[in-house]
């Protein structure tokens, strides 16, 4: 007869208590480990400070071992694992509350209690519930359970990307810079991007022949010289003062530069504010035509962004690469975030057919309508002419989808 066949149903039940409050143990671990970059950029956080934390975390692991040690010979080994399970459990979740170092550092140090506590009174619970001889073979299912808890939530991290979100009104601001002369835009958009981060060699101006404005060019560096180019053009019209286009778009590079920053990226991203689209794609065809085939090679996809706050996101789909397009709705989707499909090849050009012919991979996110079409290229183009809400909407998917389409994007595999 197997030995299992000899253990009651009344054991199994408290072995698979002990396993599964062991499990929430590791996925809690397993879940801020992959947070913390995150979190260092949220609280500004040293390496040295963000080390100190996960050490204490531990620590107090160790000395809830001994309480809850101590707590399971007074109160009982079922009670004591109970507490342990709502300990961990409850502060986990008032980790969310932390709004700054000293609160996070309260709410992980109880955490590191209640864990601590989870395997002292639940080994003593299993040990004394089981045969003595199939004791062993309990406690080692019990710190399965750690091996099963990585096999069930590892993938689940796998699906998480991470950056940074700028608040409302920082994104609202910037938008609101918009200055009618071309060359103060692109001087604003400079001002910026060194505001984010993006300063010295990171940061370009790209002289284009025959014209005095220059491209401009932020670099974000990745772990691979592969690259994703993120555009938009800074220049407007005579009419209105251009913030819907494309200042929409041109103010918007240096917030996903801020929010792509906070964590390590596989991909190179470049931002590029393009000069002169209104006179004919001045500033991208030449930024275009300048790419040797090496360069070509490396370029992964190119997400341009024209006119956006007048309506919720929408791709311009009949222009758009179909996995590129097929990333944007499944990121819409997860994120629950609106898209709408709205072609525009009466309305104009983007810069993204500036590279039409290269085999390069591009997608251009706009907001036009056919009732906001008469906006563009009028004296109602103005900052009131946002959808504040939609603009902030839209910038909040473009950060998910840029973190998305890094990840998902082979960077040692040339587009086909």
């Amino acid at each position: 007869m197997p030995w299992y066949s000899s253990i009651t149903r009344a054991q199994w039940k408290t072995l698979a208590a002990a396993q599964f409050g062991w499990m929430l143990d590791a996925m809690d671990v397993m879940l801020y480990a992959f947070a913390l970059t995150a979190i260092r950029n949220e609280f500004h956080l040293s390496s040295a400070e963000a080390g100190a934390m996960a050490s204490a975390t531990l620590l107090a692991s160790a000395f809830g071992g001994v309480l809850f040690g101590v707590l399971a010979d007074r109160i009982g080994r079922a009670r004591a694992l109970t507490l342990a399970i709502l300990i961990y459990s409850g502060f986990t979740g008032l980790t969310a509350t932390a709004t700054g170092v000293a609160g996070l550092l309260v709410w992980r140090t109880l955490v590191g209690t209640g864990m601590g506590g989870v395997w002292s009174a639940g080994s003593v619970l299993v040990a004394e519930s089981w045969p003595a001889e199939h004791r062993g073979k309990a406690a080692g299912l019990m710190q399965s359970g750690w091996i099963v808890s990585a096999a069930i939530f590892s993938p689940l991290n796998a699906q998480t990307v991470v950056f940074h979100v700028v608040p409302q009104e920082t994104v609202l601001a910037r938008l609101h810079q918009a200055a009618h002369n071309n060359q103060e835009r692109e001087n604003t958009l400079k001002k910026l991007f060194e505001e984010t981060g993006c300063t010295g060699p990171l940061l370009e101006e790209q002289p284009v022949k025959h014209v005095k404005i220059p491209n401009l060019i932020c670099t974000l560096p990745g772990q691979a010289d592969s690259r994703i180019l993120v555009t938009a053009h800074t220049d407007h019209v005579t009419a209105g003062d251009g913030t819907v286009d494309n200042w929409s778009g041109a103010s918007m590079l240096p917030d996903l530069y801020e929010s792509l920053h906070a964590a390590p990226r596989r991909h190179t991203f470049v931002f590029i504010g393009f000069t002169q689209e209104e006179e004919g794609l001045i500033g991208s065809r030449f930024y275009a035509k300048g790419l040797t085939p090496e360069q070509k090679a490396k370029i992964s996809a190119l997400v341009n962004m024209d006119s956006l706050g007048l309506s919720p996101t929408a791709v311009w789909l009949s222009h758009a690469d179909p996995e590129l397009a097929k990333m944007a709705g499944r990121v819409a989707g997860a994120a629950k975030l609106p898209l709408q499909s709205i072609n525009v090849e009466k309305v104009g050009e983007s810069d993204a057919e500036a590279f039409a012919g290269l085999h390069i991979r591009s997608i251009t996110f706009h907001s036009v309508t056919q009732q906001t079409l008469e906006i563009l290229h009028s004296n109602r183009d103005t900052f009131h002419a946002i959808h504040v809400d939609d603009y902030y909407t839209s910038y909040r998917f473009l950060t998910a989808y840029l973190a998305w389409i890094d990840r998902e994007l082979d960077p040692e595999k040339p587009p086909p």
